[in-house]
């Protein structure tokens, strides 16, 4: 019988399946043609940049979490990576959740910039400091993961079929982890914030533009569309804030514990879908 999780692996594999082909693309083509007049802007640059992540994300949680869970052939050779496959796996799955997350404030910060300080945005969102941006994107993520390299974790296989990866000291799991879901549940209050400021100013601009019976300029179109591919990454930051608040709500206050086979199967389907 097929439960909770099955069901999520399931539901997961075949999304990533079906999704990252289509990422790839999406990616790849935003690099062949980042020369264009359009794909050439700041926001085109961080969008690479959090897609690759993103890539590199699916990857990695693809092949050394959801498959060897649930597939016996991948877990000998990953049993023998020892620490060294333990490490990989662990720091790709939280550098590269911290560059994503980045990624998705940068984006945020970038069409709030466009919005509100147009002047100050030409001028400082040049191709020289997007690039910046990116390498400390990047290199605040892998920092991030420092306590990974740090902290002693191991495989952990019950029956020699499935693989699970257990870190040694479960305290120093869990002060990580709700350090981890703190920073989250801030980024989610000031992106939802910014893109509520974005939002407002962006009606207010094209109220003004159908009083005066003008036409809205493709600019001012194309950088809403922008704004608006922005909000889409932060939409699941939010949710999965909310989940998690909610989680703390019914422990802490109503003294009721979530179901964690719900709660994780929530968690990571909400991920999936980021």
């Amino acid at each position: 019988m097929c439960d909770l999780f099955c069901v999520q692996f399931i539901l997961s594999v075949s999304f990533t399946s079906i999704t990252l082909p289509i990422y790839l693309l999406f990616v790849a083509v935003l690099i062949k043609n980042r020369h264009e007049p359009v794909l050439s802007s700041s926001f085109f640059r961080i969008l690479v940049s959090l897609g690759i992540a993103d890539i590199a994300s699916m990857l990695n949680t693809l092949f050394l979490f959801r498959l060897p869970s649930r597939w016996a052939l991948l877990v000998p050779p990953l049993l023998r990576t020892g620490q060294v496959g333990v490490k990989v796996a662990n720091v790709g799955l939280w550098a590269l959740m911290a560059v994503q997350h980045i990624g998705v404030f940068l984006l945020a910060l970038n069409r709030f910039m466009a919005y509100l300080t147009p002047i100050r945005y030409r001028l400082m969102w040049t191709e020289r400091t997007t690039a910046k941006a990116i390498i400390l994107q990047w290199t605040l993520g892998f920092a991030f993961s420092i306590p990974v390299l740090i902290f002693e974790q191991n495989h952990y296989s019950p029956d020699n079929q499935t693989l699970f990866y257990q870190w040694a000291d479960a305290d120093t799991l869990g002060a990580y982890f709700n350090w981890s879901i703190g920073i989250i549940v801030a980024l989610s209050l000031v992106l939802s914030m910014m893109y509520a400021t974005i939002f407002v100013k962006a009606y207010k601009t094209s109220q003004m533009i159908r009083a005066c019976s003008m036409k809205t300029p493709d600019s001012e179109r194309i950088a809403f569309r922008m704004t608006q591919s922005g909000f889409l990454s932060t939409v699941t930051i939010i949710l999965l804030s909310v989940l998690i608040i909610a989680r703390q709500i019914s422990w802490f206050v109503l003294k009721v514990a979530m179901d964690v086979n719900v709660f994780y199967f929530l968690f990571y389907t909400l991920t999936d879908i980021y």
